[in-house]
Parts: C-alpha cells; sequence; structure tokens
C-alpha cells in the first residue's frame, strides 16, 4: 500500500480475507482492508466493515489496532464522539498491524505477513 494502490490492495485483502480460517488472520486481514479503504477516502466503508467484524479483533494481538483504525474511520467519517470511544478502547493495548504513522506494514499483497514488533499504544 506504501505505493498508493488502495484499490489493489482492496483486492487482495478481501482475497486474503475470503481464504482465511484463523480468527487471527481475519482480524489481521481485517486491519489492513480498513487501511485501504481509507486511503481510497471510503472511511464509512471502512468503519461498516470493522464494526461488522468487531468480534474477529478478540483475544489477537490485532486487538488495539483494530480498534485504532475503527476509531480512525469513523473520526474520517465525521463521527467524533463514537472515534474518541473507540479510540478509548485501543487505550494500552499491545497490537500488530499497520501502525498509526506508517502507512502499511506487517502484510504484503500477498497475503503472507512479515514479523512485525508488537508495540504498545496509549491514547491520550
Amino acid at each position: 500500500m506504501q505505493d498508493g494502490f488502495y484499490g489493489v490492495a482492496q483486492q487482495k485483502f478481501q482475497a486474503y480475507l475470503d481464504a482465511a480460517f484463523f480468527q487471527k488472520s481475519k482480524a489481521k486481514g481485517a486491519v489492513y482492508l480498513a487501511q485501504a479503504l481509507l486511503g481510497q477516502g471510503k472511511a464509512a466503508d471502512a468503519a461498516k466493515f470493522l464494526t461488522e467484524h468487531w468480534g474477529w479483533r478478540k483475544d489477537t494481538p490485532s486487538e488495539g489496532a483494530f480498534s485504532y483504525w475503527l476509531a480512525r474511520a469513523q473520526f474520517e467519517s465525521g463521527d467524533a464522539e463514537l472515534a474518541l470511544a473507540s479510540a478509548n478502547a485501543c487505550s494500552g493495548r499491545t497490537f500488530e498491524g499497520p501502525q498509526p504513522n506508517r502507512p502499511s506494514a506487517g502484510m504484503a499483497l500477498t497475503g503472507r505477513s512479515s514479523p512485525r514488533p508488537a508495540i504498545s499504544m496509549a491514547v491520550m
């Protein structure tokens, strides 16, 4: 996604999700798909997708990233109050996935992941 091909990334991550079996994989793929949607200016679609698949994040390393990207999508959709509540949900969580200061990290468009160190992000 670093090259800005968010439409291609969206297709690849959707295919990754269609083939994913484990909850951890689905959660990670959902975070990346949401980022691809946000990159295309589809914040409402990203928020809707993450909200519909909220259960995928539970007890996975992507739990904090899921909450962060949901909050960002909600904020970019114009719902600051809901975004704040979602941001608070990721406060103090350790997570892996696309980091707030990185346009993309971890998973290539092939759907394979590369290891990334987990970080802890506290939301102010």
